[in-house]
C-alpha cells in the first residue's frame, strides 16, 4: 500500500534519515543557531540592544551549516553547501520589514530548528506565540473543549493522583480553577 501510494504520486516517502537519528548525530540543548534567534527576538521586543537582522541571519546560517555537516547521502538532490547558505537571504528568507513579519520569520526558523531535536520546545514555542499557524479541522479535532484550537498544555500524569494527590489538588486549584484541562493557560504563558 505504501509503495503504491508513492508511485501514484499521492504522497512523498519520508527520507530514511528522518526515520531514526544516527547514533553519532549531536543533540543540542540550546544551539548557537537557537541562541542567535532568541537574541533577534529580544532585540525586536526591546529587551536588549543590537541588530535583529544580524542575529537572525547568524542564527539561520548556523542552522544551515549544521545541516551541511549531515551525511551527504541524505541530501535528496538538494545538498546544502556554502554557496547555498551565502545566497539564502536573497529570496523569501530575506529579513522582512514589519515587526510582525520579522517575529514570524524568527519563530518559524526556531520551529524548524527544533525538528528532531526537541519536540517539547516546539510545542512550548507554539503556545507562546501561536506560530506557525496550523490548519485545524474541527470535524476531526480530538480537542473536546476547543475544536478549533490546539491544546495549550499537557495534563498532569495519572500517577500524580495516586502518589501526590494532595499537592496535585492544590496545584490544580491554584492554577486551573481545580480542573486539569488541556486548554487552560499555564502560568508561564500568561
Amino acid at each position: 500500500v505504501m509503495n503504491s501510494g508513492h508511485s501514484n504520486n499521492l504522497y512523498s516517502l519520508l527520507n530514511k534519515r528522518y526515520l531514526q537519528e544516527e547514533a553519532t548525530e549531536p543533540l543540542r540543548i540550546v544551539s548557537h543557531a537557537e541562541q542567535q534567534l532568541i537574541l533577534a527576538e529580544a532585540v525586536l521586543k526591546g529587551w536588549i540592544s543590537g541588530d535583529a537582522k544580524s542575529y537572525y541571519e547568524s542564527g539561520v546560517k548556523s542552522a544551515l551549516a549544521d545541516v551541511m555537516k549531515v551525511n551527504k547521502n541524505y541530501a535528496q538532490d538538494m545538498p546544502i553547501d556554502q554557496a547555498y547558505i551565502d545566497g539564502y537571504f536573497t529570496g523569501e528568507a530575506a529579513f522582512k520589514t514589519t515587526l510582525q513579519e520579522q517575529l514570524q520569520q524568527i519563530w518559524m526558523q526556531r520551529y524548524i530548528l527544533q525538528f528532531m531535536q526537541d519536540a517539547e520546545t516546539s510545542f512550548f514555542e507554539y503556545r507562546r506565540n501561536g506560530y506557525p499557524v496550523f490548519p485545524i479541522n474541527a470535524a476531526t479535532s480530538l480537542n473536546e473543549n476547543n475544536k478549533n484550537g490546539l491544546p495549550m498544555r499537557w495534563l498532569y500524569p495519572g500517577s500524580e493522583t495516586t502518589y501526590n494527590r494532595e499537592n496535585l489538588i492544590e496545584a490544580l486549584n491554584r492554577q486551573y480553577d481545580g480542573y486539569d484541562e488541556i486548554n487552560k493557560i499555564m502560568w508561564i504563558l500568561k
